[in-house]
């Protein structure tokens, strides 16, 4: 689960955005990417989930030798056991100066609390947040109805809310442009669940897959995983021709396919009768970038 932290350590990219395996993009969603580099957005941006202010599926970095290096000392050092709700990763909420003019609290799309109590708090989702905010100090919140831009300057323990975005201001938001796009017959599943009914980019552009939703669940999406690949038809020995995908699902199926063909990346899949869940495994070998 702390893997995805060594991302940081990919300095031959200006930006990387990550999906988890349980993640996929359903639209472009690169305006993120271009958003953060312009410095409309902080260098790490992430998105709110229901009961979490970041959740781990889904975010933006700007890969840095110094910050793999923190972020590395901060997982080694840590030890779970040492783990409270009041001191966290090594932030005490509300212990903050003046003149910040924000509250020390973390915010999810449903909750706000002042301790690290939230869901995945001691685990990727915790760091997620803590690492950019207090020990970087820049952070891009995204919630479903505003952004924020963090910056917290550790020495004099000052946090400020330094741009807010109204994303239910057409007007206001940087993702205006991105509202009404034509996008897929399909929403994921969860959006109006995460987001309280306001399903809104970039929560509308990407499907997180959850629980029993997960698409290598296959005795939940046996009968999706048959119609898909029987829609599929072989163009050649090596080529694999898709018609437009009908649900997230498909087109989570669709791109594990795909990414067979592409030289040096190995994909090996089977659907065991007797068990529960697909069995999957990728691998990527001799990629240069």
């Amino acid at each position: 689960m702390m893997n995805k932290f060594v991302l940081w350590n990919l300095t031959q990219y200006e930006r990387i955005m990550y999906f988890d395996g349980d993640a996929i993009p359903i639209f472009n969603i690169d305006y993120l990417l271009q958003l953060s580099n312009e410095g409309i957005f902080h260098p790490t941006v992430i998105l709110a989930g229901p009961n979490e202010p970041g959740q781990g599926g889904l975010f933006v970095l700007k890969p840095s030798s110094v910050a793999f290096r923190q972020v590395r000392d901060l997982i080694q050092d840590w030890n779970l056991w040492q783990f409270n709700s009041t001191f966290g990763w090594g932030h005490v909420f509300g212990d903050i100066s003046p003149p910040s003019n924000t509250k020390d609290t973390w915010e999810s799309n449903r909750d706000k609390a002042e301790s690290w109590s939230f869901y995945g708090a001691s685990a990727d989702q915790g760091l997620l947040y803590h690492f950019p905010k207090y020990v970087q100090g820049k952070l891009t919140q995204i919630l479903a109805r505003k952004i924020v831009n963090y910056d917290y300057d550790p020495r004099i323990r000052v946090l400020n809310a330094t741009k807010t975005w109204n994303v239910g201001s057409i007007s206001e938001s940087p993702l205006t442009s991105h509202m009404n796009k034509t996008r897929y017959q399909f929403l994921p599943k969860n959006c109006k669940r995460w987001t309280r009914n306001h399903c809104v980019p970039p929560y509308s552009d990407h499907a997180h897959f959850t629980m029993m939703d997960k698409p290598w669940k296959y005795d939940h999406n046996l009968e999706e995983l048959d119609v898909m690949m029987r829609r599929t038809r072989l163009t050649n020995s090596n080529i694999v021709a898709f018609l437009p995908p009908k649900t997230a699902v498909e087109l989570w199926w669709q791109t594990l396919f795909e990414l067979r063909q592409y030289e040096g990346i190995n994909v090996s899949y089977y659907i065991p009768t007797a068990q529960k869940y697909a069995a999957i495994n990728v691998t990527f070998v001799g990629i240069n970038s």
